[in-house]
């Protein structure tokens, strides 16, 4: 009798044991900020959030201010110098920052006189850096990207208030396969040694105005070889801001676009496009964050996506 019990009570740890590793084997891994924590040592930050339109001087300093809000996901340095001598900054935003992880541009004010451009981009960036450790996707994502954000490409005319620099519309300053030897002013050319240096896989160009997501090209109106990818991400953006999307050629207010940026980041390699940001050039104030609220989700999803495009 005894020895019934005892095969009763062998077999059935068995089946319990069993039936626990089937268990065990089957649950789906899941990917919450606790498991991102115990895995990466991470945490969030007290971040500010500028608002309305800063100048140039307030920009520098709330960069600034975020690399020591958040050291060890930033870093703040400079590239470059316009005509003027300003500084040309980035900041740098990336979860693990010894790692080789695909690496994005995300940037604006190559036109200074855009200035919800601006103002766009500072706040999506402030609202990544604030979700940082809190929001599941942001540092999932922060965990897998290298992302770097230049506020203000343009820095004279951004001050000057003014489309041009040195005389030049400087969206219209980069080498394009009718004119590969195009001679760009400082800021375009700093920004280009940039661009080569990084190597960077996708880029995002923040301008204003009119709800758009435009994507090469723009010297030509024949369609670039990964007009469907442009399409398909372009598109999805779109729905999530409530935006439009076009090839860049196919807009007609400021034609002709020959030596145009995303035509140039995309002959080197990487995914750009271009988003003209709000209504006008410099809204009221008071729109700033509606703009940011329908931008943020799409430039999470560029990020994430965009640097696998054209593998």
């Amino acid at each position: 009798m005894q020895n019934k019990i005892l095969k009763i009570m062998v077999f059935s740890f068995v089946v319990f044991l069993g039936i626990f590793i089937i268990f065990s084997l089957k649950r789906e891994p899941t990917n919450t900020t606790q498991d991102f924590k115990e895995q990466n040592v991470i945490k969030s930050y007290n971040i500010s959030i500028p608002s309305g339109y800063l100048s140039y001087e307030n920009v520098v300093n709330q960069i600034n201010k975020w690399n020591k809000e958040a050291p060890e996901i930033t870093e703040v340095g400079v590239y470059g110098k316009s005509s003027a001598q300003k500084e040309i900054y980035y900041i740098r935003v990336c979860g693990d920052k010894n790692k080789n992880l695909p690496k994005v541009l995300i940037m604006a004010c190559i036109h200074g006189n855009e200035k919800i451009a601006n103002a766009t981009v500072m706040g999506v960036l402030g609202k990544i850096l604030n979700n940082y450790g809190k929001d599941d996707k942001v540092t999932k994502l922060l965990l897998e990207r290298d992302i770097y954000f230049v506020p203000i490409v343009s820095p004279d005319s951004f001050v000057n208030n003014t489309r041009h620099v040195d005389g030049v519309d400087p969206n219209r300053n980069f080498p394009y396969k009718l004119n590969p030897n195009v001679k760009s002013v400082p800021p375009i050319a700093a920004l280009r040694e940039f661009f080569i240096k990084h190597k960077f896989s996708a880029v995002i160009s923040t301008h204003a105005y009119s709800r758009l997501y435009i994507y090469p090209y723009g010297y030509t109106a024949s369609p670039c070889p990964d007009i469907n990818k442009y399409k398909d991400l372009c598109g999805r953006m779109a729905s999530l801001a409530r935006y439009q999307i076009k090839q860049i050629h196919e807009i007609q207010t400021a034609q002709p676009y020959r030596g145009f940026e995303a035509d140039w980041f995309y002959e080197n390699g990487a995914f750009a496009i271009v988003a003209e940001v709000g209504l006008e050039f410099i809204p009221p104030e008071s729109t700033i964050i509606g703009e940011v609220e329908r931008n943020y989700d799409a430039y999470l999803l560029f990020v994430n996506e965009a640097p696998n495009m054209l593998k």
